[in-house]
Parts: structure tokens; C-alpha cells; sequence
């Protein structure tokens, strides 16, 4: 419930993101196609055009039955070295 202040209060770094889609702001939860969807709409993307990552199972298998390209995250990912691999330029928060 309190995502969103996490990312902006305690952790600072809700800038590094494009879009904060908070399940409990939305009345639904992954891995209800809805929450990706609407997600997906907002942002004006294709499932093709997106990489979802999340480090529960069920999360990620719901994720590519809508098309995504889906990263399991676990401790040992490198999560920057992933998405190198798929083509996904990361900006710094001082380049947004």
C-alpha cells in the first residue's frame, strides 16, 4: 500500500522511473492481465515494445502470455547486464 512513498520518500528514486503503476492505487494485483495492460496503455506500448521484471514466478509467466519479454529477478541477476542483452538503454536519473 505505501509503494509509491517508498520509491519517492524513503528511497528517493521514484525519477528513475517513466511510469509507477501501484496495485493497491488500482484495485487489482499481478498477475491479473488488467494491471499489465493498463500499464501497457499508459505508457503507449505494445506487449512486444516491453520488458517486465519481477521476481515472482507467476508474475513473470503472466507477463509473457500477454506477449512481454519478462526478466525473473533474483538476488544473484544482473539485472543491468539482462537488459543490455535485450537492447535496453538505461538512462542515469542525472540524464533524465
Amino acid at each position: 500500500d505505501n509503494l509509491r512513498w517508498t520509491l519517492t520518500e524513503a528511497y528517493g528514486i521514484a525519477d528513475a522511473f517513466d511510469l509507477i503503476v501501484v496495485s493497491a492505487e488500482e484495485g487489482m494485483m499481478k498477475p491479473r492481465p488488467e494491471i499489465y495492460e493498463r500499464a501497457m496503455a499508459r505508457l503507449g506500448r505494445q506487449p512486444e515494445e516491453c520488458v517486465f521484471i519481477d521476481d515472482f514466478a507467476h508474475n513473470i509467466a503472466a507477463a509473457r502470455e500477454l506477449g512481454m519479454t519478462a526478466v525473473y529477478f533474483t538476488p544473484a541477476t544482473d539485472l543491468p547486464a539482462e537488459l543490455a542483452r535485450l537492447g535496453v538503454k538505461i538512462e542515469s536519473i542525472s540524464e533524465k
